[in-house]
């Protein structure tokens, strides 16, 4: 796999799990399923999510493909998402909670069928404006940066974006699904402060790729 590829993926990856270990309504969903079905959960959770994804991905790649100066899209887009990210990091660290979200505990769920959480996956992305404003901000730019790999550069990023997802809600339903303290809180609490500083790492590299492309 070319450079730029495993570049387009890691940092896909990164930025896909900072939004994954953070409490939101799909985090909820996967703890609350998890105790009903365990690691199932996390595979069909992350499939309904994924859906929605790659729709919103296909849309906007249609959209890139028809902007003819991809460098001025860039230093457009890049202070745009990459100030967007800013804030994320700074409301993440501002925000980190006491206790994990699995700490307060959930009861079991009534009998439902598997199609619940696979159809709540996608219904609950798609249903919170964040996720839309994120794919309209962070996503774009991303998409853009990638434009150059053509479209071997659109689904590797999709490929590192879901992947984050898949390893979080996954390892979180399995855990939780036995029975099992996934982790302490004072190790997520962590956790998140070092996704805050990421987000603001990967941030300031747009903003400065924006910036680079502005003035060529």
């Amino acid at each position: 796999m070319p450079l730029e590829l495993v570049g387009i993926l890691g940092s896909a990856f990164l930025v896909g799990l900072t939004g994954a270990v953070a409490p939101g309504p799909l985090l909820a969903l996967d703890i609350r399923e998890s105790v009903r079905l365990g690691v199932r959960a996390g595979v069909l959770v992350s499939t309904g999510h994924a859906v929605a994804d790659l729709a919103m991905v296909m849309a906007l790649a249609v959209g890139i493909n028809r902007i003819v100066d991809t460098e001025l899209a860039l230093a457009v887009m890049g202070p745009v998402g990459g100030g967007f990210l800013l804030w994320m990091g700074w409301s993440m660290a501002r925000n980190v909670p006491a206790t994990a979200p699995w700490s307060d505990g959930h009861a079991r769920l009534p009998a439902r069928s598997i199609a619940y959480p696979l159809l709540g996956g996608a219904l609950v992305s798609v249903a919170n404006p964040f996720w839309l404003l994120w794919w309209l901000t962070v996503g774009s730019t991303f998409l853009v940066s990638a434009s150059p790999q053509g479209t071997a550069g659109t689904y590797t990023f999709y490929v590192g974006h879901i992947l984050a997802d898949y390893v979080w809600y996954i390892a979180v339903a399995a855990a939780l699904g036995s029975g099992r303290r996934f982790m302490s809180d004072g190790v997520y609490r962590l956790m998140m402060l070092i996704s805050a500083v990421l987000l603001g790492l990967v941030g300031i590299a747009f903003v400065v790729k924006g910036i680079a492309a502005a003035i060529k």
